[in-house]
């Protein structure tokens, strides 16, 4: 049996219940916080406090 001889079926219900608008990507933090005068020094600091937390990290 080749490839392009499979059916695909789809499940209407599933495709109804997503078809919505999502975002493109994801990512943490959300590109829109990002921002150029995080440095070295946020970046240790943030390494420091998630791993005494143990949470995830976070700009402090």
């Amino acid at each position: 049996m080749k490839t392009s001889d499979l059916k695909v079926q789809f499940n209407s219900t599933l495709l109804q219940k997503y078809d919505k608008p999502l975002p493109r990507y994801t990512s943490y933090p959300p590109a829109t916080q990002l921002s150029s005068d995080f440095n070295e020094h946020n970046l240790l600091a943030s390494i420091g406090v998630g791993n005494y937390k143990q949470a995830p990290i976070r700009k402090v």
